[in-house]
């Protein structure tokens, strides 16, 4: 449109007539209706950006929404602003498909944060499931073996882990709890949290919970540690005093029969018998005699028990109130060799053979036998006579409690 002015083409086109003005005053309503129109666009782009920046907060868009609108209207009121208004519609339809876009986009943001919390609400259950199952094999596993000390701490053991387990998952319930109120407490606050801060929702971790949950929490991990010392301290108590039994019993044997022996000696230096020298020295032999197969009987006896509670009790006669499980499992794989190798066809390199029912045949090398801190010649005594076993662990620790009965040490090897 050469040739006329912006007012007369806004009469042409829209019909408004410009009102009649003084020179001066024209050009100020000219540089007023630009700045005014300035701002209106101005205005509508700053609103388009801030609306379809997912950086964007609430209060933001907001600000922005009502910059634009009053930038609008003080135009349309000053000016008329037909042309203007249409731009400002257009840009206002494009603002709200963008708002639409932005909000459809972020209610897909908390549709997927929603399933990513199913899926590991789901796979937590599932490591629980499967946490349990390995707590019943282990169950079944026990269940299946021999009566020993072996087959005890893994019962004490298993009660340990289902303890701290339950612990674990005490602690997640309560953090479960939280995260449920808080969001419930935030979606209420916030109705279209969906489509204006899917990000809202807080995080809750173990640092909210509160102080006496957290104490709790402490006191159930030590009732956890407490159970497992005090079971274990229990079985090796019951188990020293089982093997502590069989000294008695030795050292009561061995008084019968030479309380016996002296009232025989008395009875023929007395005078008042009838007892011939060979009656008495054949009464002093059956005695011995008698006395040799009741230590035998409890030497039996004492070696069996070895063997059926996993051989641990060459180091039992030591404090274990501070030993650990492994240390314990340790000992106990120590003496199931020494077991093995007295069962053994010994070769003349030192190396054991042992034929299993089945025909398999397992070996024990003088080696493995004496990384378990026996000899060959220890092992021929100990399986002569399984009382010299404590011998072994007498030579072997400087730690034993004095009040333990002692016997004879075991000969020197050749």
């Amino acid at each position: 449109m050469n040739g006329i002015s912006e007012d007369e083409a806004n009469e042409i086109l829209y019909g408004i007539k410009a009102p009649d003005k003084k020179s001066d005053t024209d050009q100020n309503y000219s540089i007023a209706k630009s700045q005014a129109k300035k701002d209106m666009i101005n205005a509508a782009k700053i609103y388009r950006k801030v609306s379809s920046s997912s950086k964007s907060t609430i209060s933001q868009v907001e600000a922005a929404r009502s910059k634009m609108e009053s930038t609008k209207k003080d135009y349309e009121d000053n000016f008329g602003g037909k042309e203007e208004e249409k731009s400002a519609r257009i840009a206002k339809t494009e603002a709200t498909k963008e708002e639409s876009a932005l909000e459809k986009r972020n209610e897909s943001i908390a549709k997927q944060l929603d399933l990513s919390q199913k899926a590991k609400d789901s796979l937590k259950k599932i490591n629980e499931d499967n946490t349990d199952s390995t707590f019943d094999i282990r169950q079944k596993t026990i269940e299946s073996m021999p009566d020993s000390l072996n087959k005890r701490l893994h019962q004490i053991q298993l009660g340990y882990d289902k303890l701290v387990e339950e612990n674990k998952r005490r602690k997640s319930s309560w953090i479960k709890e939280l995260q449920d109120t808080a969001n419930e407490e935030f979606e209420a606050r916030n109705p279209d949290w969906r489509k204006k801060n899917p990000h809202g929702r807080p995080v809750i971790t173990e640092y909210n919970l509160s102080d006496e949950q957290r104490m709790l929490l402490g006191q159930y991990d030590v009732a956890a540690d407490v159970y497992k010392k005090s079971e274990t301290d229990k079985l090796y108590k019951s188990l020293n005093d089982k093997y502590r039994n069989f000294d008695i019993k030795r050292a009561d044997v061995n008084k019968q029969y030479e309380d016996d022996r002296s009232n025989l000696g008395k009875e023929y230096n007395s005078g008042k018998s009838d007892m011939s020298l060979d009656d008495y020295n054949s009464r002093i032999e059956e005695s011995k005699r008698l006395q040799s197969e009741a230590l035998k009987q409890i030497g039996d006896e004492e070696y069996n028990a070895l063997q059926k509670d996993g051989g641990a009790i060459a180091e039992l006669f030591e404090d274990t109130s501070n030993k650990s499980v492994k240390e314990i499992q340790s000992i106990i794989d120590k003496i199931h060799i020494l077991l093995q190798y007295i069962k053994g066809i010994k070769d003349s390199n030192g190396d054991s053979t042992i034929t299993h029912k089945d025909g398999s045949k397992s070996v024990v090398t003088a080696k493995q036998l004496g990384d378990a801190g026996f000899t060959p010649s220890q092992a021929s005594v100990i399986g002569q006579d399984p009382t010299k076993l404590k011998n072994v662990s007498d030579r072997k620790s400087t730690r034993l409690n004095s009040s333990h009965l002692k016997l004879s040490r075991m000969p020197s090897s050749a």
